[in-house]
């Protein structure tokens, strides 16, 4: 087993970090390799679509199992096939002065981590930077719309009485 890891630094609060990373049926919106869906519970079942880098293959299918939601500060999903190899992909949220720092952690287990544990770190750690950077992006574009909260209304309209001709 091994693990790969990096931190960001986001100027934006820890709950709308959070709304963006627990939403999972938008992972397409941001996210450069996974698309997922289904609900962000501990312990759910969700469809994980995996797009390889590699433009002749198609995307790899899977499940996942969410294994870590704490809300605000944690999440994370599994795949695994039997003992041939193992993928949990997380993060983490810390409230600071400027905003959230954001840790997001891979570790894979299996035969195949062991067997190719130096090339398929790398493409781990380049994955994790591509993520990162296009989650940033994402956040930075400030057009994400808060699922989660009602629709704002526009501001009440005064009535205005009608003056002409009064003094």
């Amino acid at each position: 087993m091994f693990e790969v890891d990096s931190s960001l630094a986001l100027p934006v609060p820890v709950g709308r970090v959070w709304r963006v990373l627990s939403d999972f049926n938008h992972y397409r919106d941001w996210h450069p390799f996974v698309t997922l869906k289904g609900e962000a519970t501990l312990g759910s079942v969700l469809e994980l679509e995996h797009k390889t880098r590699i433009r002749s293959l198609p995307p790899i299918a899977a499940q996942a199992k969410v294994t870590r939601f704490e809300p605000n500060a944690s999440i994370a999903w599994k795949i695994g096939l039997g003992g041939l190899v193992g993928v949990e992909e997380g993060f983490e949220l810390q409230k600071t002065e400027h905003g959230t720092e954001v840790k997001h952690r891979m570790r894979c287990s299996g035969i195949v981590a062991l067997l190719g544990i130096g090339p398929v770190q790398r493409r781990m750690d380049r994955a994790l930077a591509l993520t990162n950077r296009s989650l940033s992006n994402f956040l930075a574009r400030g057009t994400t719309i808060t699922r989660a909260a009602p629709m704002r209304g526009s501001a009440p309209t005064r009535k205005r009485s009608d003056t002409r001709g009064r003094r």
